[in-house]
């Protein structure tokens, strides 16, 4: 698997996970939890696997191949409310013989 991305680059092509941010989802300040957007991200990810037809239950229980996360970070710019639409976006960006890198784009 050498060279380029498999999917659209994150902002581009139809999203692959979309969601409606609820009442429970904001803090006291009115904006959405910082940390239910890596939650958003992993619904997300679930989804783009789905996809592609593979599923946590037979890669980790029939396969016995892992999926863990070993780096994240999240750039905010700008605030997310109650009742946006958020629709996340995935693109494969790197695959190696040890993992792979996945790129999320998140917009209302």
């Amino acid at each position: 698997m050498n060279g380029g991305s498999r999917t659209a680059p994150p902002g581009t092509g139809r999203p692959v996970y979309v969601l409606s941010v609820g009442f429970e989802d904001i803090d006291f300040a009115r904006m959405a939890f910082y940390g239910h957007y890596f939650s958003w991200i992993e619904k997300a990810m679930e989804q783009w696997f789905h996809a592609k037809g593979l599923y946590y239950r037979e890669l980790v229980g029939e396969r016995e191949i892992g999926v863990p996360i070993v780096e994240a970070h999240c750039r905010y710019t700008a605030p997310v409310q109650v009742e946006d639409v958020l629709e996340v976006r995935v693109a494969l960006r790197e695959v190696t013989r040890r993992g792979f890198r996945i790129e999320f784009d998140m917009t209302r």
